[in-house]
């Protein structure tokens, strides 16, 4: 299985090893509850339409990026409202950067003080599935 993250034509692999945390995490029925005038119990349930919350991570053992795949990742996380197709697990879906939950973080696997663009680092990915 190949996961991958595009923009603009341009696809960046993203690492099988990845976790997503936060897979079930997601409500798919929204509800609400309150009480009418004569007593009896209300009831409001629909089905949530976009919005899922994707967080995908590494590690320090697992899940790595290159310095130049996360610069790219960085300049697309620039972009207002930046529309990207994630392919994750055999799933497509349109995403969004997350930027409520600072949308990328990128940690060095070893931290030079000249670091190149094959360098490795984990990353955090925080998407919004946009359906």
């Amino acid at each position: 299985m190949t996961n991958s993250i595009t923009y603009g034509g341009t696809t960046l692999a993203l690492s099988d090893d990845l976790a997503w945390p936060d897979e079930f995490g997601w409500q798919p029925v929204q509800q609400s509850t309150e009480r009418s005038i004569s007593g009896n119990l209300i009831v409001d349930v629909a089905t949530n339409v976009g919005g899922r919350q994707i967080t995908l991570q590494g590690d320090a053992g697992f899940g790595w990026m290159t310095r130049s795949d996360v610069a790219q990742l960085d300049a697309w996380r620039a972009i207002p409202g930046a529309q990207m197709t994630l392919s994750f697990r055999g799933v497509t879906r349109t995403v969004i950067y997350d930027h409520e939950r600072t949308a990328l973080e990128c940690t060095p696997i070893d931290d030079y003080s000249d670091p190149s663009p094959t360098d490795h680092c984990v990353v955090t990915l925080r998407l919004i599935d946009i359906g």
